[in-house]
């Protein structure tokens, strides 16, 4: 696009339409339905025009822009992220690995691990899609088994299907969203969106007593959760409310209510109503894993800061105080919620996910599978020799499993092929 000064909204808006038109109609049915129609499609704009109001919205929420002109009627913008399809997607993949579905090749599946899993634990991905299989390796055979499921499941998904099932039927699983509380509150901000009055939510006075923390699960824990909830007393234990049993799809629209992404949506428990405003705040959710009777828990964490996204909107989004911001993010407050589940964890994996690009898949997966898991825990040290083994060596490191963030470099980077 040549100079700096010819990067305005509506070339960058031009450039990503560039791309969406190059692209599969995959990533074209991404763009919600919804958005276009509120953008004014219907009216005549073009699509760049379209986009370039994406753009707008999402660059403004996300602090490229600045925060100060934050206003909170975007968490009530239709989203331009179509996430019912990205969710089918999803639900196809999860039916592979479920193997439902009347097209699922479970005799070919059968075949292709009898020779590929052979003598694989503790190896990660890459040698073993290399081995020979058929003419060919494992890596494509599984490919083109998985790619001739996954097409006819997404166009004809009969059957049982993972999505429809509900969270926690074969294992304790939970989603978490926070979100905005006070029934008056959210009818109001309902009633002006719908209306397409949005300059009058960013009136309404919004404060801490309108924070929640919503987690969807099973119904079974509900009391559970009930009785132990005095186990802490940090912020987001004192705001957590259980939503009960959902199925997945459900749990994971609420979680995934990205501001400026997605319209935050609406939920209701006990006669209380709900607007979900994404699951940035409960990074590390070890309390609650406690508080429903969890012995051992083990965190996957980032060795980047993950505090920047939560940290720089949660003010915005509830009117709160610089200070209730740091009891529930501040690792070098003892109190904050996010200290207090470091403090309960058994184990700690620090992964770096977000220090590759999305043309290093290959070594994301590689330095993944090769990061140590940080614990002073002695059942898991003295189990290593049978399940923590990467390419036949000990995969557990004795120390304190402390934040990730807040260990040196060279014990994370252990890897060397790789930088920070």
């Amino acid at each position: 696009l040549g100079c700096p000064e010819e990067m305005n909204l509506p070339n960058i808006s031009k450039l990503a339409l560039a791309v969406l038109r190059r692209e599969s109609q995959e990533i074209k049915d991404m763009i919600s339905p919804d958005y276009y129609k509120a953008a004014g499609y219907d009216g005549g704009k073009s699509d760049s025009d379209i986009l370039a109001k994406a753009i707008d919205n999402i660059l403004n929420f996300q602090g490229l822009t600045k925060e100060s002109e934050f206003q909170r009627q975007r968490l009530m913008y239709p989203g331009i992220v179509n996430f019912g399809y990205i969710y089918d997607m999803v639900g196809a993949l999860a039916d592979w690995y479920a193997g439902y579905g009347p097209n699922y090749p479970r005799q070919a599946m059968e075949k292709l691990l009898a020779t590929c899993a052979k003598d694989s634990r503790g190896q990660w991905w890459n040698p073993i899609a290399a081995k020979p299989y058929e003419g060919s390796n494992c890596g494509q055979a599984y490919f083109n088994l998985f790619s001739t499921y996954y097409n006819e499941r997404k166009s004809n998904p009969v059957g049982l299907r993972r999505l429809d099932e509900n969270m926690g039927i074969y294992i304790p699983s939970f989603v978490s969203t926070s979100a905005i509380a006070g029934n008056e509150y959210v009818a109001a901000m309902m009633r002006y969106a719908d209306a397409g009055n949005y300059q009058e939510i960013d009136k309404l006075n919004l404060g801490r007593d309108n924070f929640r923390v919503l987690y969807f699960g099973a119904a079974a824990y509900k009391e559970r959760i009930a009785t132990n909830k005095t186990m802490f007393n940090d912020v987001l234990t004192r705001n957590f409310v259980s939503m009960g049993t959902v199925s997945w799809r459900k749990g994971m629209t609420a979680s995934a209510q990205e501001p400026a992404v997605a319209r935050a949506n609406l939920y209701s428990e006990g006669g209380n109503d709900y607007l979900a405003t994404g699951g940035f705040v409960d990074q590390i959710p070890t309390r609650f894993m406690k508080t429903i009777g969890c012995e051992k828990t083990v965190v996957i964490n980032t060795s980047l800061t993950i505090e920047k996204f939560a940290r720089r909107f949660a003010p915005f989004i509830w009117n709160l105080d610089q200070q209730l911001v740091p009891d529930f993010l501040d690792t070098n407050n003892p109190e904050s919620s996010e200290s207090i589940s470091f403090t309960q964890t058994n184990a700690l994996l620090c992964a770096r996910w977000d220090a590759f690009n999305v043309k290093e898949m290959w070594e994301m997966a590689d330095s993944a599978y090769h990061n140590i898991v940080f614990t002073e825990d002695d059942a898991m040290l003295a189990a290593q020799d049978k399940f923590l083994l990467l390419d036949g060596k000990p995969s557990t490191q004795k120390a304190p499993p402390k934040t990730c963030y807040s260990l040196p470099k060279a014990r994370i980077n252990h890897f060397p092929a790789y930088k920070l």
